[in-house]
């Protein structure tokens, strides 16, 4: 029995080296679960993100987008494709863009519960440079804190996402015109740096 075809919407999609994994993909043993279009599509579109291909990565999260959009609305796939989108915006430097698929991403991941507080953090924070880069430092103030409550509390007070979110804590902070804070930030961001592991 022949290998099964694919549509030709499907090549046009994935293009020819992902079109040949998939084929290696069907040849796997029965029992192994394939991955489906919005997985396929949200790992290429990372993939080519990280390799500046913008345009690409453009058209895959777009496409991984449509899919999401048929899960419910409390779907962290969904909210996982608004933040790609998002991100790339953010990278085009496209921040009115960015800014409302953030916000959108937040309000999946706000719906979805505990299960996904690891990506509200990734969102709070992500949103927080977007509106810093946008002057709304306040607004930045409170999502990026909230994303430090949130790392705290799930991932622990010394996990280097939690640097991460007081190193942009600090920069706004320092925007607000509150130097004391934003050295006290920055200090905890460095002692957490510091505890990390050597390789």
């Amino acid at each position: 029995m022949g290998r099964p075809r694919l549509r030709h919407k499907t090549w046009v999609l994935l293009g020819e080296c992902a079109a040949g994994a998939a084929f290696a993909l069907l040849d796997r043993p029965r029992g192994v679960v394939l991955p489906t279009e919005w997985e396929v599509c949200s790992s290429a579109g990372l993939q080519a993100m990280r390799a500046g291909r913008l345009d690409e990565a453009d058209q895959y999260f777009l496409r991984a987008l449509d899919q999401a959009s048929q899960f419910p609305d409390d779907d962290p796939r969904l909210g996982t494709s608004l933040d790609n989108l998002a991100s790339l915006r953010k990278t085009q430097l496209r921040f009115a863009d960015a800014e409302q698929l953030y916000r959108k991403a937040l309000a999946v991941f706000e719906r979805a519960g505990p299960r996904s507080e690891r990506h509200l953090a990734v969102v709070c924070n992500d949103l927080g440079t977007v509106r810093a880069a946008q002057g709304d430092f306040n607004e930045a103030d409170a999502l990026i804190g909230r994303a430090i409550a949130i790392n705290e509390r799930v991932r622990g007070p010394d996990d280097p996402e939690v640097a991460t979110n007081l190193r942009n804590y600090a920069a706004v902070k320092l925007a607000l015109g509150k130097p004391g804070d934003a050295a006290t930030a920055a200090t905890r961001a460095a002692a957490i740096d510091e505890r990390q592991p050597r390789h």
